[in-house]
């Protein structure tokens, strides 16, 4: 009998102490950062993005960065290199979600040079994540969108 209750404190010790296995691919999230905030109207950004190649990773993180300078703005980095967001209601974005879409599978890569991308680093089985330091003309991405759709600003 000793033995009996020796075996189930230890089988359920086990099951109820052992750590739970954590998908790193899910635990490991980036802020796109700022790194310069120039005066004529360009950034220089780093932004993080996954997939399954070099390629994809890095268009990933191009248009995640993208993203964030646009509709969420970007808030790591130091003090005066915060950037607010471009379009910061959300019944814009909803309203012209078509030329988002349409933006974001045609339009971006005038407005972005690539300054560097890391090597990717596999996160799992398949995907793998980039970092993407980016030169960005916030300055005329601004006048685009604006007149594309008729914001004052």
């Amino acid at each position: 009998m000793t033995k009996f209750l020796l075996y189930t404190f230890l089988i359920l010790s086990n099951f109820f102490c052992s750590p739970k296995p954590i998908s790193v691919a899910l635990s490991f999230t980036r802020d796109t950062e700022c790194i310069i905030n120039g005066a004529d109207g360009r950034v220089t950004i780093l932004c993080w993005g996954y997939g399954i190649s070099k390629g994809a990773a890095s268009e990933n993180a191009i248009i995640n960065g993208l993203n964030d300078i646009i509709f969420n703005g970007i808030l790591k980095g130091k003090i005066n290199n915060q950037i607010t967001p471009l379009i910061s209601d959300q019944i814009i974005k909803k309203k012209n979600e078509k030329y988002f879409h349409d933006f974001f599978l045609n339009n971006y890569k005038t407005f972005v040079v690539i300054s560097q991308i890391s090597n990717p680093t596999l996160v799992s089985n398949n995907q793998k994540i980039a970092k993407v330091k980016l030169i960005v003309d916030v300055a005329e991405l601004k006048r685009k969108i604006y007149k594309d759709l008729n914001i004052n600003s």
